[in-house]
């Protein structure tokens, strides 16, 4: 399988766009969470100014918001901080 082209490409995908693998219900609440982020947190709202100026849109900044928030929370996880 792994030299099937189709799975070179499912591995090679950077197009910007969210996969849509896996649980709905944990990619909602995390974008959920990267909204909440940006709208309430002063250092994620910081982090989100640029991306607006830049032109980009509401769910592709909280997507981001997730994806820092998830790093952060796999970081913490993986190095027993709290």
């Amino acid at each position: 399988m792994a030299g099937h082209p189709a799975a070179l490409l499912r591995l090679r995908r950077r197009d910007g766009s969210i996969s849509r693998e896996g649980s709905v219900a944990l990619r909602r609440a995390l974008i959920d969470l990267g909204i909440g982020l940006w709208q309430a947190d002063p250092a994620a709202k910081s982090y989100g100014q640029p991306l607006r100026a830049r032109g980009k849109k509401g769910g592709v900044i909280g997507c981001a918001m997730a994806h820092r928030a998830n790093k952060i929370a796999y970081a913490m996880v993986r190095d027993q901080t709290g």
